[in-house]
């Protein structure tokens, strides 16, 4: 039965600006922190604040501590005294204001205290007035001028809820929480909680709310760690990406609704592309010419110092290669594109190292061949060995010497790593003439006699028509341009490599707009940059990097329509000039003392932080007109409706044979 209004709880008998005392009535039911209370000021909902429960103070009649500090200290109280009764009192604090004036409505934060003795009432979905007064406060979220374009991403709450009878009495169905995500995001959104409090189910449900909803179109890069994002199943089990699937195909939007979803599981094998409908799912490796010495350095975590050796050997490898007498289509392998030098140097400096440096003069006085072109620039044997050492980890390849005609050869294989090796690295004969070729090149200035070389006997192989496989990075960063949804799942990726992978697509996303004319980059379509622990790339430690691509776009990403969802377990241990430019804040359930204490510093109540259950929380940005901490609740992606095509066919079929 729908009730006229909330439950009467009391009445207010002492208030300030920043606390409101409630005697709460003798039949009120249970209050508990968190719960959202409700004063019509002038006895009308023209004027409603809302209160937020901080704490219950239970006590006894007065008079009743009198009585009992007569008894004598060794003469307990029969009791009788405690059951006659107690005085609640609800200790709050004014959170909002809502007015409606002029068919608009208006939601501040609360400038003068509320008068004594007035009624005091509590939130519950069901009754007219609560319903009322949250559907105000939901029309009040949106910034006027963004009405057209906002998306609900959540929907209000008037407490916390742990049980279904609580959630259908706190959690308003119809009172949605609506932005405007696509301008939301260039100004990033952290997603903060600790294990278990929603986060990612949350934030699939943001997603599936824009698919469902959004008025423009939004490339996503979600960076899947822990495989959630990616399920898919065509045997009628929905997981996030079948629902992710539908729920674009519901889009009203032409740009919205043509956008595909792409997933990339990152594995030690190609396998061939599968596809339902919009939906294109690929188990591949990566190839190795898509990495550069940016990434690997911030893979390794190494100095500036460190990174300008590496570039400064891979250039004098270049170098070598592009005056020898290889043919075109294999020097092509090497070259730098766009300035950027090839990753395929990187399996080159190993097996060079191998086969040639280590016989070219080591502990001779005369250095000779490629080893005296290192040695010039200050390069030793024990530096080579260590980058050998370093970059046979990072990229878990492995090695094994091949005996043939009485020569030897070291060849790599990558079958037990996710990048991929040219097929010149593998075959003896193939690596043979790469080498030979370097040995020749005329920029050496003291050439080792090919005879020498361990691997001089090995039979030359003929070329071979393909030199590269697995996915080249620069494909996703297309999939993206384009306006598409792509899941990059390095769930089954040892760390390193899925670091080195991922810094380079986000360096790649980054760079490909930097020094477009600003007409240009309006132009284009936001993306959103999804990653969880977030920490990984923005704590203080690893933004020092100027190669750190995360800490560029979360400084100045907004100029190039690139936005950071970043979701973490602590926000604060996110560099702090990073964390305050992120400008829309969700706070989940925490009990980190350093978190509660930073959100408590933009109006989050801190009392509530640890009691909150699954994706109950607060969502902050100035980008509203209602620019303080929102009591919200954020659906998981299991939770939102979407039906299919062939579903509403069949609904509306049967609504038809019901009339």
């Amino acid at each position: 039965m729908v009730s006229n209004m909330g439950e009467f709880l009391g009445r207010i008998f002492e208030s300030s600006r920043d606390r409101v005392l409630i005697a709460a009535h003798h039949s009120a039911s249970s209050v508990s922190v968190g719960d959202i209370l409700y004063v019509k000021l002038g006895g009308s909902l023209d004027r409603v604040l809302l209160l937020h429960v901080d704490d219950i103070l239970n006590k006894l009649p007065t008079g009743a501590d009198k009585t009992l500090g007569l008894l004598p200290k060794n003469i307990e109280p029969s009791g009788a005294l405690i059951d006659a009764g107690k005085e609640k009192i609800i200790i709050s604090s004014p959170m909002f204001m809502i007015i409606r004036e002029g068919g608009k409505v208006f939601v501040t934060r609360p400038s003068i205290p509320p008068p004594l003795n007035i009624e005091v009432h509590r939130l519950e979905r069901g009754d007219e007035e609560s319903e009322e007064i949250m559907g105000m406060f939901s029309l009040g979220i949106p910034a006027q001028s963004y009405l057209e374009k906002t998306v609900p991403i959540a929907i209000l709450r008037s407490g916390s809820a742990s049980t279904d009878r609580e959630k259908a009495l706190k959690y308003f169905e119809k009172a949605e929480i609506k932005v405007d995500i696509s301008s939301l995001i260039p100004k990033h959104i952290l997603v903060s909680g600790q294990t278990g409090a929603g986060k990612t189910t949350g934030v699939m449900g943001m997603i599936l709310n824009w698919a469902l909803h959004g008025k423009d179109s939004i490339s996503w890069l979600i960076i899947d760690r822990h495989g959630e994002y990616s399920k898919f199943s065509s045997g009628g089990i929905e997981y996030f990406v079948n629902k992710l699937s539908k729920a674009i195909l519901n889009n009203q939007v032409d740009d919205v609704a043509k956008e595909r979803i792409f997933v990339y599981k990152l594995s030690f094998a190609e396998k061939a592309p599968e596809i339902y409908g919009n939906v294109e799912i690929r188990e591949t490796p990566i190839n190795i010419g898509s990495l550069t010495v940016s990434d690997i350095s911030m893979a390794l975590e190494v100095s500036d110092e460190e990174a300008a050796t590496l570039e400064m050997m891979l250039e004098t490898l270049e170098t070598m290669v592009e005056a020898s007498d290889l043919s075109e289509t294999w020097k092509n392998i090497f070259r730098s594109r766009e300035g950027v030098l090839s990753g395929h140097l990187i399996p080159l400096l190993i097996a060079v190292i191998d086969n040639m440096c280590n016989s070219e003069g080591v502990g001779e006085r005369e250095k000779r061949g490629v080893y005296r072109e290192f040695v010039q620039q200050g390069i030793y044997i024990q530096k080579l060995r260590v980058w050998r050492t370093r970059l046979l980890a990072l990229l878990n390849l492995r090695f094994k010497n091949v005996t043939e005609n009485g020569g030897v050869i070291t060849v790599y294989s990558d079958d037990k790593s996710i990048f991929k090796l040219s097929e010149i690295f593998k075959k003896p004969g193939l690596l043979r003439n790469l080498l030979e070729e370097i040995a020749r090149s005329p920029v050496l200035r003291a050439r080792q006699s090919i005879s020498e070389y361990k691997w001089y006997r090995i039979r030359p192989s003929e070329e071979l028509s393909v030199l590269e496989g697995g996915l080249n990075i620069d494909h996703i960063i297309e999939k993206l341009e384009e306006g598409n949804i792509v899941i990059l799942d390095v769930s089954s990726t040892p760390s390193t490599q899925a670091d080195a992978v991922v810094l380079n697509v986000v360096r790649r996303i980054l760079t490909n707009r930097i020094g477009l004319d600003p007409r240009e980059i309006a132009r284009r379509k936001v993306v959103a940059i999804v990653s969880e622990e977030a920490p990984l790339y923005l704590s203080p430690e690893k933004v020092r990097s100027p190669r750190n691509a995360f800490a560029r776009i979360a400084r100045e990403g907004r100029k190039f329509k690139i936005g950071l969802v970043a979701i973490t377990q602590l926000a604060t241990i996110i560099e702090k000039q990073l964390l305050a430019n992120m400008n829309t804040i969700v706070v989940l359930r925490t009990k980190f003392r350093s978190d509660i204490e930073y959100f408590s510093s933009i109006g989050v109540p801190p009392s509530e932080i640890p009691l909150l259950n699954d994706r109950e929380g607060y969502i902050y940005t100035p980008d509203i007109r209602v620019r303080d901490p929102i009591p919200a609740y954020f659906k998981g992606w299991f939770e939102i409706d979407v039906k299919s095509r062939e579903e509403k066919l069949e609904d509306i079929a049967k609504m038809m044979l019901e009339v």
